[in-house]
């Protein structure tokens, strides 16, 4: 009878420590020519942590007037990927502020991967020659497919950085062309 009151005992207090296990996060990882989370004083954890709409609503409030209309209509086409991850790149790109994100044309197909973080990746297009964008103004663009393509905890899409028509955040499951 004492040794399952102990096994009860230690498996209660084994469940305990597992619930009480601190909570990791996969690992953001920023595009080539981006700064490190290491350089920027931040971890996975931080930006999986934060709430983008609050990092976007300061960019959002100091341009309310703002006239600048990106010409691009939002697309929620793709392969999804967990909504939680790609805020986590959101995250980064709005944190690097008015940084320009800036884009590797090497290639021929015109764009640039900016954040990988688990199921997702953020890929910027660009439409016309030379376009480039802060990376702020990039988040901005990711925060809209966020609000207008989320579905169940997954997301993507396609939109503007913000008033750059000819810049688009593409917001998809890593590791798929889309």
């Amino acid at each position: 009878m004492v040794s399952q009151g102990i096994s009860f005992l230690s498996l209660l207090v084994m469940a305990t420590c597992i619930l009480a296990a601190p909570k990791t996060y996969p690992e953001v990882i920023p595009g080539p020519g981006l700064p490190s989370l290491a350089s920027l004083n931040l971890t996975s954890a931080e930006l999986y942590e934060m709430d983008c709409h609050t990092i976007l609503s300061e960019f959002n409030r100091r341009e309310e007037t703002s006239i600048l209309e990106a010409q691009f209509n939002l697309n929620c086409d793709g392969q999804k990927c967990q909504a939680t991850d790609a805020v986590a790149c959101i995250n980064y790109l709005a944190k690097l502020g008015s940084k320009t994100c800036t884009m590797n044309f090497n290639n021929n197909l015109h764009q640039a991967l900016l954040c990988t973080s688990n199921s997702a990746r953020i890929l910027a297009h660009q439409i016309e020659p030379n376009q480039v964008s802060s990376c702020e103004d990039v988040a901005r663009g990711g925060g809209k497919i966020m609000d207008g393509c989320t579905k169940f905890g997954l997301v993507s899409g396609q939109d503007a950085a913000w008033g750059n028509g000819d810049y688009i955040v593409d917001i998809a499951l890593e590791g798929t062309d889309e």
